[in-house]
């Protein structure tokens, strides 16, 4: 995409000049699928679930990877200043802080490297939310997971499906040092916001 990286993320992953982190990868589906479509480059998810966890490592022996390895995030934290590339999809809205973790990425960031957010497609305004064709859906998953994710620990901000808007993404993601920041659409993620932050 032309809004990450002046469109060279492709080449540049092709040629193996990255290290790229999937933060939040679950049971590894999209990280594995990157690994196999760029072999040259190196991926590391990053998960708290023991469940997908041990999931994700399955799934990575299955692949025959070489290029791909899972850590558990409470063994093992986000080197500082070692990532060309992180991506997060579906992730912060679930989160009880997630300035927390966005504060890690950052760190964890080579300079100048992009962030590459997914998250639902929401709006400030609960009228256009609730107007939203698959308003019902979004507000049931809501109520039996993703509030209830953000809310597992004391202090849970509880942002829930449709709460992470883009203005209230960017005031996270200014607090924590990111300078640039933009939203954009993917014809293929229909419903879907995609945010680069750098």
């Amino acid at each position: 995409n032309e809004n990450i990286m002046n469109g060279n993320l492709v080449q540049l992953l092709s040629q193996g000049k990255m290290i790229a982190a999937d933060v939040g990868c679950g049971t590894g589906v999209a990280l594995i699928e990157m690994a196999r479509r760029f072999p040259k480059a190196m991926f590391h998810g990053f998960e708290l679930s023991k469940q997908a966890i041990s999931a994700a490592r399955k799934n990575v022996e299955l692949s025959k990877l070489s290029n791909v390895r899972i850590f558990d995030v409470s063994e093992t934290a986000m080197p500082p200043s070692a990532y060309d590339f992180v991506f997060c999809y579906d992730v912060l809205h679930d989160c009880s802080q997630p300035g927390i973790l966005i504060k890690q990425v950052k760190e964890a960031l080579k300079p100048q490297a992009p962030f590459v957010i997914v998250e639902i497609e929401c709006f400030k305004d609960v009228s256009e939310n609730i107007h939203h064709p698959m308003a019902e859906s979004r507000y049931g998953f809501s109520l039996g997971l993703c509030l209830q994710s953000g809310c597992s620990e004391q202090g849970g901000m509880g942002i829930g499906t449709c709460g992470l808007y883009p203005e209230r993404l960017f005031g996270m993601l200014r607090k924590e040092g990111f300078k640039n920041y933009k939203v954009f659409q993917v014809e293929q993620l229909k419903g879907q916001n995609c945010y680069v932050a750098r």
